[in-house]
């Protein structure tokens, strides 16, 4: 059999769902593993989730959302976190106990809720030590995130790629921050690549090069 037609005998035996970001939305993303889990039952099959990355920040529960994605990646094998740039942002925090340069630009995008997540609805200023001490499972699965994966045809990766670049040649930043020119890009040899990001609507959106699954669940608790 081919590689592709291996890929399709896989993915009959151990589907993968992917998610975009949740950002922090425990209620949508608990709804949404138990429609998987139970879409895959009724199909008879084991599924695998890739999480697109941005699991924390702006919403009001980024710590249940966390456990969440550290138990599927211990019950369902093949699962993968890819890491976001707010989970980089999140990490860097947590390594510098808040003396990073990006700190600042972290408070002002929503990690304040992930503090107050953390340490029962107030702002500890010991929070770093609270996550490290009573949650290292959490930061163990950031740093053993995923900048990208392949999956058959597909990459799936946080941001984008730039598609002036070789997929391996990608830096990590472009990797978590891409926008332009990944959005604009429109040529059926190049990807498909799902995504998060950049939030489309209620809906995603579907287009030759990409899948992209950002659907703003802070705002629209859609996920």
């Amino acid at each position: 059999p081919s590689i592709l037609q291996r890929w399709r005998e896989t993915e009959r035996v151990h589907p993968t769902y992917y998610i975009g970001d949740v950002h922090g939305m425990a209620g949508p993303l608990d709804s949404l593993l138990r429609w998987i889990e139970d879409d895959a039952a009724s199909a008879g099959v084991a599924p695998r989730v890739g999480f697109l990355g941005d699991i924390v920040d702006r919403g009001p529960d980024s710590r249940a959302c966390m456990d969440m994605v550290c138990d599927v990646i211990d019950r369902w094998p093949g699962s993968v976190l890819h890491l976001g740039n707010h989970d980089a942002w999140f990490l860097d925090v947590i390594a510098t106990k808040g003396k990073t340069s990006s700190a600042e630009s972290w408070v002002l995008n929503g990690g304040v809720a992930t503090v107050e997540s953390y340490c029962g609805g107030t702002f500890d200023p010991n929070f770093f030590d609270v996550v490290v001490g009573d949650h290292p499972r959490h930061v163990e699965a950031m740093k053993a995130a995923s900048l990208q994966t392949r999956n058959g045809p597909f990459t799936a990766v946080h941001a984008g790629l730039d598609p002036r670049v070789p997929a391996d040649g990608q830096t990590r930043e472009t990797l978590l921050w891409i926008r332009d020119p990944f959005l604009r890009h429109v040529d059926p040899r190049f990807g498909p690549v799902i995504h998060g990001h950049t939030p489309v609507g209620k809906r995603p959106v579907v287009t030759e090069n990409r899948i992209s699954l950002d659907t703003g669940a802070y705002d629209t608790a859609i996920l």
